[in-house]
């Protein structure tokens, strides 16, 4: 019984080739062609439920004649701003509608970086923690063979880094392709048993084989960690939070793994004491955000690590403090908020330059309080149609 919610990433077909002989997916010569070099022209039927077929190409990123669902652009690497894609399967390369599980030949071309590709059933969640389903370098091609049950007629794909993907389907797993089961035969009748032979001498020790890689399953993150990065020998590299550089626009609340909201009010509110908001915010990065109240979507945030987003820079128009790609201003007694760094800011004592990439919310010089408005990206506003929120994490 093939689990259509389980992604089988990991398991791999692997065939031999008669020497000499080159067996390929498609006679086209390129990087990947190469690296598929060797795996099996199809994969033999038993009398079970798989079936092989003659490999046949379903996808390529890279064009070569492949448009639409199957074709261009490349995965696009998450974050900052890519997701997964759902590739169809059922109707296509021979694959019929009746088939639950999909055994193809995935390849990397044109890699950016060191990652990883994801794959599992096109109408399953994404996993968390993410399986790899193969690992790669930068700027490496390389191939693996990969059984993977269908959801919704297909499969989704995402990929750690920007990546081209070629995939060279050889066979399917369906329910319907064994015939009837046959009725059972007559048992026939138990021989004599044999006297027990001679225990032979204990064979000579082998050598000891080369250390193998890292096995994946030890380098899984433990919810609620997940997968951050890669580090030089391709390992992987398990943080607590999501990470950003810079000032973040127009992104979703959900982006935020790892963030805990600690402060929210309206920009028409008289805010609590910068005191009070900090001992409910005692995180050791904290990250500011606004949004139209109640929306899933932040308009602008940015984080750093406590200190700097706390840094005091006085009271000066043009005064900042640069961390994390952005750049930071507080003082109690005037304003607090951000730009990108870099760019000047000029505060009256609100920042009034730049765009939607800006925030600025203005402090009680006499009890150190948060005033009502200022800023949320390039609203300038008071109203109770905005929010400030403070997130933190550890």
């Amino acid at each position: 019984m093939i689990l259509r919610r389980r992604v089988l990433a990991g398991l791999v077909l692997l065939s031999i080739a008669s020497p000499g002989t080159r067996v390929l997916a498609q006679t086209v010569s390129d990087p990947v062609s190469d690296a598929l070099q060797g795996l099996t022209n199809a994969v033999p039927t038993p009398a079970s439920t798989f079936v092989g077929i003659t490999p046949c190409r379903l996808v390529d990123t890279r064009g070569n004649g492949f448009t639409g669902l199957f074709g261009p652009p490349a995965l696009v690497g998450q974050p900052p701003g890519g997701t997964f894609r759902f590739f169809p399967v059922n109707g296509h390369c021979g694959i019929p509608a009746t088939a639950q599980a999909l055994s193809a030949n995935f390849a990397v071309t044109n890699t950016t970086g060191n990652g990883f590709i994801s794959v599992w059933p096109g109408d399953g969640a994404q996993p968390v923690p993410l399986v790899a389903s193969m690992n790669f370098s930068a700027g490496q091609t390389i191939a693996n063979a990969v059984i993977v049950p269908l959801g919704a007629g297909g499969i989704n794909v995402f990929a750690r880094v920007t990546t081209d993907l070629i995939i060279d389907v050889n066979g399917y797993f369906d329910t319907g392709a064994a015939g009837p089961t046959g009725p059972i035969g007559p048992a026939g009748s138990t021989g004599a048993t044999g006297s027990i032979g001679l225990t032979g001498p204990p064979g000579a020790t082998g050598p000891t084989g080369a250390t193998g890689n890292i096995g994946l399953a030890s380098q899984l993150c433990v919810a609620p960690q997940y997968v951050r990065g890669f580090d030089a020998s391709g390992n992987v590299i398990c943080g607590g939070f999501t990470s950003f550089t810079g000032v973040q626009v127009n992104r979703p609340i959900s982006a935020l793994v790892g963030w805990t909201q600690c402060y929210i009010d309206s920009y028409s509110s008289d805010g609590p004491t910068v005191a009070a908001i900090l001992a409910a915010c005692p995180g050791n990065y904290l990250l500011l955000a606004c949004r139209a109240t109640d929306s899933p979507t932040l308009i602008t945030f940015a984080h750093a690590p406590r200190a700097d987003v706390l840094f005091d820079v006085g009271v000066g128009t043009g005064a900042t403090h640069t961390a994390n790609g952005v750049a930071w201003y507080f003082n109690q007694g005037s304003s607090w908020g951000y730009a990108p760094a870099g760019e000047p800011v000029s505060r009256v004592p609100c920042d009034t330059q730049g765009f939607s990439d800006r925030l600025c919310w203005p402090t009680n010089p006499n009890i150190g309080s948060i005033n009502p408005g200022f800023r949320c990206g390039s609203n300038f506003t008071s109203s109770t149609a905005f929010q400030r929120i403070i997130y933190q994490a550890n």
